[in-house]
């Protein structure tokens, strides 16, 4: 492949991209909070050639030609339907009292997923979406860029991006702690950095990180450190590869490839439990292909729909575990964490072994069933901040599909091809009846039930984790993130990769990740589902698919 530099006329935005041996250095397109209208501008005021960068910009901007404000950070939620005023707040049932008759605090686990599997769909979430507070008004913000593109890793605008970036050797900023890699500490951690004013006295802290929301909770942390690493890791290979290189292309091809084991171990891996593997080769969401897949179309728009990260994929709380096994090589428990008490506290990760036991504990543990069934640390104890009770997250959801007025769960249903109820028995075509006599009971009218209640209540479509309402949501939303997406990893041309480099990015997994980036000596093939010694055995390590990072040596008639 040929990596060409840059146009030299293309501006160095800050002097730590000043190097000899760099001559160019991508300009990206920042939008600031209050400006949501199109420009072709760049920060310094220059016209901005979007058709000339090579790598995508953190905050989304000229990934669409046609349109290259769409999809940005703080821009406005896409919907499918517009927000209205379907019904009047007064006349529903209060969130705590539907969470309270509907949903049933008991722990129910999977048969087959591991937690890995909820975790990794709390990621790919926070990747695409991040609601801007407060939520008012008709038109809601996210502050995310709404394509795959790890920016709970690298941030959702340049600044943030600057400050994770060590600026010497493509790497990310981190600290070693008991010979291990971890993000640095924040100084003065605070409530808007997802950080709980509970702390141990030992300096407990919080992540200076690309989202904030990585330090959440504990698992979440994991994930986004285990990308940290591979980042890092993919780093190394290429300066000594490459020690031509400078830190500005190292760490954007490194950024790059990330970003494809990414991409596709959540469409390839992940999304086939959720949303039916064949289900989704038939909408050309995955193809079952070698090759290039070149249908990008600048017409879609992969903008984050609101019914997606307000309700059909907030469905998957219902998976959270309410403890944390803390799982050792020999796979037995040497005891757990409860959630509630490490919201806010990531930083228990770094205790003892605790890491390397998570680590395990995710691929080891069941997941909560795809249900209305939550472990009561949902329900009753989330972000208690040391007082005997927190809030319900249920509850929770339901209030925020209302502050995003979201359309009711009636218009969803026509939206997706089924038949609009006129009264509440139409509802028993895809909800069990004794939860529609419920319906009955708590709503006054089939208009008046929430999009985030009607759609969890839904039967499953057969082989997928959804209801026929939140699977039409998100088969939408997630064809658009992809073939909207003009740095799709997928794609032939000079923003792809070669059809050498492809196939290896195709061996990507998260278990080859986990291997690589948290010490792990075995671990099952497939890290999303509980192991199998007939279908997904445990393994070496080293046995696992690995991708080859040689083909990114750039040879003198490509330099």
């Amino acid at each position: 492949m040929e990596y060409k530099h840059l146009p030299l006329i293309v501006l160095v935005l800050t002097p730590a991209l000043v190097v000899a041996q760099c001559p160019f250095a991508p300009k990206f397109k920042e939008i600031g909070r209050e400006q949501h209208q199109e420009s072709d501008k760049s920060e310094s005021g220059e016209e901005l050639d979007c058709s000339k960068l090579l790598y995508r910009t953190y905050n989304g901007y000229c990934n669409n030609l046609k349109k290259p404000d769409r999809g940005t950070t703080n821009s406005y939620y896409a919907r499918l339907i517009p927000a209205g005023e379907y019904r009047k707040e007064s006349t529903l049932p209060t969130a705590a009292n539907v969470s309270k008759k509907l949903y049933i605090d008991i722990s129910i686990t999977e048969k087959d997923y591991t937690l890995a599997s909820m975790q990794y769909g709390q990621f790919i979430a926070h990747d695409i979406s991040n609601r801007m507070m407060p939520a008012n008004g008709i038109r809601q913000i996210t502050k995310a860029s709404s394509y795959l593109d790890l920016s709970p890793i690298y941030g959702n605008d340049k600044e943030a991006a600057d400050s994770v970036r060590l600026f010497k050797g493509g790497l990310l900023k981190t600290e070693t702690k008991h010979g291990q890699e971890f993000p640095e500490s924040l100084k003065k951690p605070t409530v808007e950095d997802n950080c709980s004013d509970v702390r141990d006295p030992d300096g407990e802290s919080c992540y200076a990180v690309g989202d904030t929301r990585s330090n959440q909770n504990p698992q979440l942390a994991l994930i986004h450190i285990v990308w940290m690493r591979e980042h890092n890791r993919i780093a190394r290979v290429l300066s000594s590869l490459n020690p031509e290189w400078c830190d500005e292309k190292v760490f954007q091809e490194a950024r790059k490839i990330n970003i494809a084991q990414h991409q596709h171990i959540a469409f390839y891996q992940y999304l086939p439990i959720v949303l039916g593997k064949q289900k989704m080769i038939e909408k050309k969401i995955i193809y079952d292909a070698d090759g290039y897949v070149d249908d990008y179309d600048e017409n879609a728009d992969a903008t984050a729909l609101d019914e997606h990260g307000t309700a059909a994929f907030r469905y998957y709380h219902t998976q959270i575990a309410g403890h944390l096994k803390l799982i050792n090589d020999t796979q037995h428990s040497t005891g757990a964490l409860r959630i509630s008490d490490y919201i806010g506290r990531p930083q228990i990760i770094e205790k003892s072994d605790n890491f390397h036991l998570l680590t395990i504990g995710l691929t080891l543990q069941e997941a909560m069933g795809v249900d209305r069934y939550h472990d009561e640390e949902i329900t009753k104890y989330m972000f208690k901040e040391g007082h005997e009770f927190g809030e319900d997250l249920k509850a929770i959801d339901i209030r925020r599909g209302r502050e995003h007025l979201l359309a009711p769960y009636n218009a969803y249903r026509k939206l997706c091809g089924m038949k609009q109820a006129q009264e509440f028995s139409d509802f028993k075509d895809v909800i069990d009846p004794e939860l529609v006599n419920s319906l009955n009971g708590l709503y006054h009218h089939p208009d008046d039930v929430d999009l985030t209640v009607g759609g969890s209540l839904e039967t499953h479509v057969p082989g997928t984790w959804a209801g026929p309402t939140f699977h039409c949501i998100l088969m939408k939303q997630f064809y658009n993130t992809r073939v909207g997406d003009r740095y799709w990893y997928e794609h032939s041309g000079e923003l792809g990769f070669t059809l050498e480099q492809l196939k290896e990015i195709r061996k990507s997994s998260l278990a080859k990740i986990m291997c690589e980036n948290a010490k792990l000596s075995k671990i099952q093939k497939d890290a999303f589902y509980l192991p199998d010694s007939e279908n997904n055995p445990v393994t070496d390590c080293e046995q696992l698919p690995s991708v080859n990072l040689n083909l990114w040596k750039e040879t003198k008639s490509e330099a």
